[in-house]
């Protein structure tokens, strides 16, 4: 989908989803993911890349070049990344 916010898509891009996910092969595919190895990730997850850019959609106006932003549980560290 299109972003409201063009340096979304661009942070999101510039962050490569392959090195957050327990498989490589499905990085790129639009639905949530297994992290790491199953035993030590308790079953957790990544999310779907359209539900981070959905929420990086809301924060963008707020955040700044330089600025800091706390992310409380996000897992995998992606959506900070980006």
């Amino acid at each position: 989908g299109a972003f409201y916010y063009p340096l979304v898509g661009e942070a999101m891009r510039a962050v490569d989803r392959r090195h957050y996910v327990r498989f490589a092969d499905f990085a790129y595919s639009d639905a949530p993911m297994a992290l790491g190895l199953a035993d030590e990730c308790c079953g957790m997850s990544i999310s779907a890349p359209h539900l981070h850019a959905a929420c990086l959609q809301v924060l963008a106006p707020a955040l700044r070049p330089g600025a800091w932003a706390l992310d409380v549980g996000c897992g995998s560290g992606w959506m900070t990344a980006a």
